[in-house]
């Protein structure tokens, strides 16, 4: 494209680049939204992998079993007798309150109180009717206008206070007046001291009712709370003590620290573990990745900044007094190339990808402290990573001449593996991890 162009041809080139700035400003800012949702999904992962592995270490809920686990997890001899202990106190807890409530009389003369046609059942249906009498009574005062203020204010008292120059003054008076009316009353005070003494029973009747809806509820609750405790207790009697346990022990293992858990699988031989405890560190690091890159709003920054100065020069070559400007061709050309832009999003959308989608977790050498980030990206040069502290830290410590290299894993690794995956899910997990 020799030449130069004039200003129409310029306008023209500038407002095309103006829209696929603006489009690709809008694809670079929603990249931290994705960023973010991918973080959040990877760590809804870890969460479901936490207990997965939580499953390795207790393939049952029996003694061998749980001294095995907290040898391997690192816990105390004590955790594993404490787990049967809990078990059994709340299973005796709620045998003791099943009991109790067995032996009130309100659950042993349940249906004679809350059955069809029970006392407290009737007791309710009267109550509601004599209530809702007392409420329609009362409702032939309230109905009437400005009644509520009428007896909020005192109308009729000698506490009535309101000012002959306001003009609720006067409403008041007026509707005062109707009410004695319609209840063929000399004074509304009269008026007010039957309405009084409607309200009166209504709450004496509301109360009543409420007493006997309190007492229902009440033999209710304790219905449903033996209900529960039995579902409870054979709960207990089934897999909750090793579903519950396994759940405490995933929530261990999302802030132990893996590589020395890692060490004592590797010590017992356990290459499931191993492979689950990699999966957890590895889905760890791809979330935080993602999570950093979901903060990092230089591509969108750069894109707005050339979209500014593109805005400017519109406005300023619009201008009258610039219809005579020329322009070099190929510098426009240069100025107003789409590839650079599409280039640099291409390359983030890749990195983001790669860490999503990474699930090589049993490439990882828990002998080399080597960040996850060179699994990910399968290189020795960190490019985005060394914005990653665990990254720009590893790098700083080995020198600039360290190279990553992966991991060749034997067939005997895999046999290894099959063969302790097989061997737990047969529940023979009777390891010396000693």
């Amino acid at each position: 494209m020799p030449g130069s162009v004039g200003v129409p041809e310029f306008l023209s080139l500038a407002r095309s680049h103006q829209r696929f700035l603006e489009r690709k400003l809008a694809e670079a800012q929603a990249l931290g939204g994705t960023a973010r949702t991918r973080s959040q999904e990877l760590r809804d992962g870890l969460g479901a992998a936490e207990e997965e592995v939580a499953a390795l270490y207790l393939p049952a809920f029996a003694p061998v079993s749980l001294v095995t686990a907290a040898r391997l997890l690192g816990l105390p001899q004590e955790w594993a007798d404490e787990r049967v202990r809990v078990v059994r106190a709340e299973d005796q807890t709620l045998a003791r309150r099943i009991e109790e409530i067995e032996k009130d009389d309100r659950y042993q003369f349940r249906s004679s109180y809350i059955g069809d046609g029970g006392e407290w059942t009737s007791e309710l249906s009267l109550a509601e009717k004599h209530f809702h009498a007392a409420l329609e009574d009362t409702m032939r005062w309230e109905k009437l206008s400005s009644w509520k203020d009428l007896i909020d204010y005192e109308y009729g008292t000698p506490e009535y206070s309101v000012g002959f120059w306001r003009p609720l003054y006067y409403r008041l008076w007026k509707h005062g007046d109707e009410a004695c009316d319609v209840f063929s009353k000399s004074t509304f005070a009269e008026v007010r001291e039957e309405y009084l003494q409607a309200r009166s029973v209504r709450e004496q009747k509301r109360k009543k009712r409420d007493e006997v809806k309190e007492k229902i509820a009440g033999l209710q609750a304790l219905i449903e709370e033996r209900d529960a405790a039995l579902a409870r207790r054979g709960a207990l009697a089934g897999e909750a003590p090793l579903l519950e346990t396994r759940h405490v022990i995933a929530q261990h293992l999302d802030g132990a620290d893996r590589r020395a858990l890692a060490q004592t699988a590797q010590a017992a031989g356990r290459q499931d573990l191993l492979a689950g405890l990699a999966k957890l560190d590895g889905l760890n690091a791809q979330s935080s990745y993602l999570l950093s890159m979901s903060g990092d709003d230089a591509e969108a920054q750069a894109i707005a900044a050339d979209l500014a100065k593109i805005e400017r020069d519109i406005a300023k070559y619009s201008r009258p007094k610039k219809a005579g400007m020329m322009f070099d061709r190929d510098q426009l050309e240069r100025r107003f190339l789409e590839e650079r832009f599409e280039r640099r999003l291409a390359r983030r959308r890749k990195l983001m990808d790669r860490a999503y989608a990474y699930d090589d977790w049993d490439d990882y050498d828990w002998q080399d402290p080597t960040p996850w980030w060179f699994y990910i990206t399968d290189r020795s040069d960190p490019g985005y990573g060394a914005y990653f502290p665990d990254v720009s830290n590893f790098l700083g410590q080995r020198g600039p001449g360290w190279q990553f290299t992966r991991r060749a894993r034997s067939q005997d690794d895999y046999d290894d593996a099959a063969a302790a995956l097989a061997a737990n899910a047969q529940g023979t997990d009777d390891r010396d991890v000693s």
